[in-house]
């Protein structure tokens, strides 16, 4: 079976040069690609080519490698046994060309468009006592930025905006709000075999309610209007995988809300005069399954 080395060499003025060697007849073909834009004469990009030539130098190959694995062997050479000198030179190179290959593996910054379903949920709470609401079907878009925090491994701050419809219903009510949501996540990037990307991540959301309605059987009302009993804003943590195939995202997550939705507390209705108040808290809950591609 024949093998052969591609080596690949890029210019920012879109100049692409492909370069195939087979190994066994040390045979050298080579292709240039332009990009449309390009205003070059052949000499200026043969000459540019020749410039970016070093590239295609693996550092283990270089002169300044070269002379620091002799003198590593010389140094070493009366006190290590030929296992551990061989050991040496070998974990040496692959030192030398690791940093070189880990950078460029990663992509720096990631964009992507994503839209999915909500399945959203009210948990309710007041004096020791908890509920959850039942769930309520809705949906989200928005733009995801990913912006790599490390040149050594695939460590990425995520962050994007988002808009979300999400609610909850139950006993003849029916709250359906809507907000803006900016997470600020973190997520590392495992590949499989270079088929799949598999991508936990975790961190915060915030989110800001621009409209929605309440409906009680038959009467409707605005959830974040003035005489609403509930806040426009909302802050929680977000858990979840993503998965990636080439430009396709696959995502499940998980929201557990932590600011109280109301304003302040309810007023215990059984009594006419002089009711006494309950201190109630309202959190948001959501699952979402989303589907994105990556640009």
């Amino acid at each position: 079976q024949e093998s052969v080395d591609v080596t690949y060499t890029y210019d920012i003025n879109s100049i692409l040069e492909v370069e195939v060697k087979v190994v066994s007849t040390e045979k050298v073909m080579k292709k240039v690609f332009l990009g449309q834009d390009v205003d070059m004469s052949p000499e200026e990009i043969e000459e540019r080519l020749k410039t970016l030539s070093y590239l295609k130098i693996h550092p283990r190959d270089r002169e300044e490698n070269k002379y620091l694995l002799l003198r590593g062997e010389r140094v070493y050479e009366e006190s290590l046994g030929d296992d551990m000198k061989k050991t040496f030179l070998i974990l040496t190179a692959l030192l030398l060309g690791a940093g070189t290959v880990s950078a460029q593996r990663h992509e720096k910054n990631i964009l992507s468009v994503r839209g999915g379903m909500n399945v959203s949920s009210l948990t309710a709470s007041a004096e020791g006592i908890s509920s959850t609401s039942d769930s309520r079907i809705g949906y989200y878009i928005g733009i995801s930025d990913e912006i790599l925090l490390s040149r050594r491994m695939p460590l990425y701050l995520e962050t994007g905006l988002h808009f979300s419809s999400r609610g909850a219903k139950g006993d003849g009510v029916s709250l359906r709000p809507m907000y803006l949501q900016v997470p600020v996540l973190v997520n590392y990037h495992i590949d499989i075999k270079n088929v799949v990307t598999i991508q936990p991540f975790a961190g915060v959301y915030y989110g800001l309610g621009i409209a929605g309605k309440a409906k009680v059987e038959d009467l409707k009302g605005d959830l974040f209007g003035s005489d609403s009993p509930l806040r426009r804003s909302d802050l929680g943590v977000r858990l979840g995988v993503g998965v990636t195939r080439k430009h396709l995202y696959f995502g499940l997550s998980y929201d557990i809300g932590c600011l109280n939705q109301l304003k302040g507390d309810l007023v215990d209705t059984d009594y006419v005069d002089d009711a006494p108040t309950i201190a109630a808290k309202i959190r948001n809950n959501c699952f979402t399954l989303s589907v994105g591609y990556r640009f």
